[in-house]
C-alpha cells in the first residue's frame, strides 16, 4: 500500500491505514488544513479591496444590482409594525406576534434588535400617555 503523504509503499497495521507513520498522517492534515486557510486568506484579501472601493465610492456599484428592490424581511415587517403602532395596545400585539415568531426567520441578532426597538416604542407611547 502507498502513503498518502509521502508516496512510500508501507506494510500496513490495520486495513483502514492510509499513512506510513503519525508523522505523514500530521503531516499531510496540516498540509491540507493550510491550503483551505490560504484560500480563505485569498477570498478575504479580494472582499477587503472591494468593499474598501465601494465605502471610498471611487466606484459604483453597477446599476443592475441598485435597481433590485430590497426584499422584505421579517426584521423590516417587525420595525414597520412596530413604529406604526400608537397604542400600548397595538405595540403589545406586535410584541406577541414577535415573540411567537420562530428565531430561525430572522438573521443574526435582528430578533433581539427588533425586540429592543418593540420595548423602546412602548417606553415611548407610555410616556407621551403621561404627558
Amino acid at each position: 500500500m502507498k502513503c498518502l503523504n509521502c508516496n512510500s509503499e508501507f506494510e500496513p497495521k490495520r486495513a483502514s491505514a492510509k499513512y506510513c507513520s503519525d508523522k505523514c498522517r500530521s503531516s499531510h492534515h496540516n498540509t491540507k488544513r493550510e491550503a483551505v486557510s490560504s484560500k480563505f486568506d485569498i477570498i478575504n484579501e479580494k472582499l477587503d479591496v472591494v468593499l474598501g472601493v465601494l465605502k471610498s465610492g471611487s466606484v459604483a456599484a453597477p446599476s443592475s444590482v441598485q435597481s433590485f428592490p430590497q426584499p422584505t424581511t421579517t426584521y423590516g415587517k417587525f420595525i414597520q409594525k412596530i413604529q406604526n403602532a400608537n397604542t400600548e395596545k397595538e405595540l403589545r400585539n406586535v410584541q406577541h406576534e414577535l415573540v411567537a415568531t420562530p428565531k430561525h426567520e430572522f438573521l443574526g441578532n435582528q430578533y433581539q434588535l427588533a425586540y429592543n426597538s418593540s420595548v423602546d416604542r412602548l417606553e415611548e407611547i407610555l410616556k407621551n400617555n403621561k404627558s
